[in-house]
């Protein structure tokens, strides 16, 4: 209450002031003035000598007051005599005195130190200039055409509109102590081609305070100490080619620099400033920007309007910290992007439509790229940096990828992520990242149809390749597993690794791999050849099954294969079993050109296992004791078995077994023939001899020939060595000829 009491009783003192003072109205030298008896000073009201066409102020002018009238007989007139004569300084020019009177041309201020609103507006003088004004009103000088100059170093406002539409003012110098600026101060000066700001009270360039200044070319803003820019300030000033926004600059309002079509690079060094919408709309050669990524990076499709395609290159601060989402969405002619240490993500769609975007190198301290990040953009090559731990959906799908290399510190990949590369040839994956699924499968590489080449890791555990590959089945031509793994999926039912790869031609199998999983090359037609690890343990089901392989050996240890292992391998010659002890059911099935099976460690042959082959030689180990029923069902081809098992095997049926006919010879060790003769189903073969008497035959790939060089003087007079070109041959009685290893000739 004490305090509203004091505010009234200041107010009510100042009110009697005001009713106290004497105001008079004079005229002097055409010019009328308001004088305040009490200060000494008066302001310039009007013209009233229209006939004054340069103004001048005086320091001093005088209201004369008359007194009494005298006759006078000399001049036969009434003379009037001076009662008082005063003294003023004039010191305001006041509100809309000379407004209006285009007739006027120049004007010298003298002492004035205040302009008042639109004193001089739609005037024609051409030159204005004063040391002593201190302050310029609303709409001083608005709309005079011909003004050319205007100096006024020491003022410290300059209001609203002061200088509005005069399209002849050629420069203007801000001056050091200038605190405020009015909005539009400066709107429509076409032919200012340069501000000098050397101005550090001033804060803020307010809204309109430049537009439409078309011929302004630079505005010195480093030198100011500014924290705002209003909206619409530069709007229009179409002879900006460049700008650097100071650090100080913490806001630039909506359309600050909106149609300024010559506008090339913007400088936006401030690490907190906020740019609000549309503040760079129109400018369509800005092709060039430079600015901090962080939380106050605007989105380009905000700032930029309809013209986002002009941007070409983006600098990104050392400052920066991270690229926010959609920041750079739809730019579309981007194709440079300056990245610094420091930048520790980059936002979902961020980089998205960037179709001019073919290469950017990403700093060693981004940990994450969000969903999209590179969505539909035109990245031909990426290479990923050593801290990057998370790749997102879809963030570099629809790209123009050629080549990928994953690194070992990415442990997630996103569902699409690589999608849509139509021209990835290669893929690089060093470690077993988890790949997201988004409830279905990964589809990383969704629409990768012209993948060649592939390698990674893989364990049982590891996602399936299948299911990040299937798009390249008819493509993928090489793959290969990395040295650390430990199988190529599993011997469940989930699995079928490679399956159906038909241009497949090359598989690499390290050292360490246990275990090929469930149809893990099934239908890969074009796989020729394998070399497996002696390491591996197991096969799955089908894990060859159909596939274009010629030869198959499998390694001493290996302790188990399922069914339908090498099921319909057309062009399968020959197989050596390995260590392999039990030949699963149909694991030949059907591979009709067979004619070599080796399985020196077998125990068991389960059911068809080699059904439907050409096999014309069985030789069964000494460690075979039982043949499932079928086992070599459906081959009339066979002529010859061996059998070095000492005890005669279980044969479940050996009609089955060996279609037996008189024409088949079976070849046992001589102290077991008799056991032979009498074992069930065995003594069914009509022609039983011992292993001593069979037959040389190269053909056969059981047939040592190096054994029947050296015995050949003592076996047979029929085989006998040659000197043919030179070279030693073994000559058959058929006359087959064969080289001392044993090809063909």
């Amino acid at each position: 209450m004490k305090k509203r009491f004091l505010l009234f009783i200041v107010f009510f003192s100042c009110l009697c002031v005001h009713v106290d003072a004497k105001y008079c109205v004079f005229n002097y030298a055409g010019l009328q003035y308001n004088a305040d008896d009490e200060t000494r000073e008066c302001k310039v009201e009007r013209r009233y000598n229209y006939n004054l066409h340069s103004i001048t102020i005086p320091d001093v002018v005088y209201d004369t007051i008359w007194g009494e009238s005298i006759w006078s007989e000399e001049k036969k007139e009434w003379i009037k005599t001076i009662e008082k004569l005063e003294s003023y300084t004039p010191t305001i020019i006041g509100a809309g005195a000379f407004s209006q009177q285009t007739d006027i041309i120049s004007v010298n201020l003298g002492p004035i130190n205040e302009i008042q609103q639109s004193a001089f507006s739609n005037t024609s003088i051409v030159a204005i200039e004063s040391e002593l004004v201190t302050y310029i009103g609303p709409s001083a000088f608005s709309n005079c055409p011909l003004l050319v100059s205007a100096l006024f170093p020491f003022a410290t406002t300059i209001e609203d509109m002061a200088f509005y539409n005069c399209v002849s003012l050629q420069a203007f110098v801000l001056p050091p102590l200038l605190v405020e600026l009015g909005e539009s101060a400066f709107e429509g000066c076409e032919d200012m081609d340069y501000v000098t700001c050397t101005c550090p009270l001033l804060k803020e360039i307010p809204s309109f305070c430049f537009r439409f200044c078309k011929d302004l070319r630079e505005f010195d803003f480093p030198t100011m100490n500014l924290n705002k820019i209003g909206k619409h300030a530069f709007q229009g000033c179409v002879s900006l080619d460049e700008i650097s926004i100071p650090d100080d600059i913490t806001t630039i309002e909506t359309s600050a620099f909106a149609d300024c079509i010559s506008l090339k690079k913007v400088y936006i060094n401030g690490a907190h400033t906020n740019i609000e919408y549309s503040v760079f709309n129109g400018c369509k050669s800005l092709t060039t920007l430079r600015l901090t990524a962080n939380e106050y990076t605007p989105l380009m499709k905000s700032i930029m309007g309809n013209n986002m395609d002009a941007l070409q290159v983006i600098e990104l601060k050392d400052n920066s910290t991270f690229i926010p989402d959609q920041c750079f969405y739809g730019c579309q002619n981007i194709h440079t992007v300056d990245m610094h240490e420091g930048i520790t993500f980059i936002g979902a769609w961020a980089f998205s439509d960037c179709k001019a975007l073919k290469k950017i190198t990403l700093p060693n301290s981004i940990t994450k790229i969000h969903d999209a990040a590179f969505y539909n953009s035109g990245i031909e090559e990426i290479t990923f940096p050593d801290k990057l731990s998370y790749v997102g959906n879809e963030a570099f799908r629809n790209c123009n990828l050629k080549e990928i290399r994953i690194p070992a510190n990415i442990d997630t990949v996103g569902f699409f992520c690589f999608a849509g590369n139509e021209h990835l040839a290669r893929v690089y994956i060093e470690g077993t990242p988890y790949w997201n699924t988004n409830g279905g499968s990964s589809n990383a590489f969704s629409g990768c149809k012209e993948i060649q080449y592939a390698e990674m890791m893989c364990h049982r555990d590891t996602y399936n390749p299948y299911l990040l590959f299937y798009s390249a089945n008819e493509s993928m031509e090489e793959f290969r597993l990395l040295e650390g793994s430990t199988a190529l999926g599993d011997i469940g039912w989930d699995s079928g690794a490679l399956n159906g790869m038909t241009q497949l031609k090359k598989v690499i199998i390290p050292e360490g791999v246990e275990v090929i999983g469930v149809a893990a090359f099934e239908n890969d037609t074009a796989l020729h050849e394998i070399d497996l690890p002696h390491s591996l343990d197991s096969i799955g089901f089908k894990a060859f099954s159909n596939t274009g392989l010629h030869e198959v050996t499998l390694p001493s240890a290996i302790r188990w294969a399922d069914e339908k292992v090498f099921f319909q391998c057309k062009q399968l010659t020959k197989v050596d079993m390995g260590g392999l002890k039990v030949i699963p059911k149909f694991a030949l099935y059907d591979c009709e050109a067979l004619t070599c099976l080796i399985m020196d460690s077998v125990q068991v042959m389960d059911r068809q296992a080699c059904a439907y082959t050409p096999l014309t030689s069985i030789y069964l180990p000494e460690t075979c004791d039982s043949l499932l029923q079928d086992a070599v069902s459906f081959n009339t081809t066979i002529k010859k078995v061996v059998c070095r098992a000492v005890t005669p095997p279980i044969v479940t049926s050996m009609y089955n077994a060996f279609y037996v006919n008189d024409d088949i010879k079976l070849y046992v060790p001589e102290q077991s023939i008799t056991d032979y003769s009498s074992a069930p189903l065995w003594k069914q073969f009509k022609t039983i001899e011992p292993l001593k008497n069979i037959p040389a035959d190269p053909e056969d790939c059981h047939y040592d020939i190096a054994d029947a060089v050296n015995t050949i003087d003592n076996t047979s007079e029929t085989i006998r060595k040659i000197i043919d070109n030179g070279s030693m041959l073994i000559l058959m009685p058929d006359g087959r000829k064969y080289g001392i290893t044993g090809e063909k000739r």
